[in-house]
């Protein structure tokens, strides 16, 4: 019973760790993205 209980509060740490990970990988994605949009639209203005 506890080995159980055990392996189960692994896998839900793991599954926290994946969807974190997964939740920071979003946003930096979406902040290189918003970032590269505006030296895009800035470069084009002066260009």
């Amino acid at each position: 019973m506890h080995e159980a209980s055990k392996r189960l509060a692994v896998s839900l740490a793991c599954f926290a760790a994946r969807a974190g990970l997964a939740q920071a990988t979003k946003a930096v994605a979406e902040r290189t993205e918003h970032s590269w949009s505006t030296t895009i639209r800035r470069v084009l203005s002066t260009g």
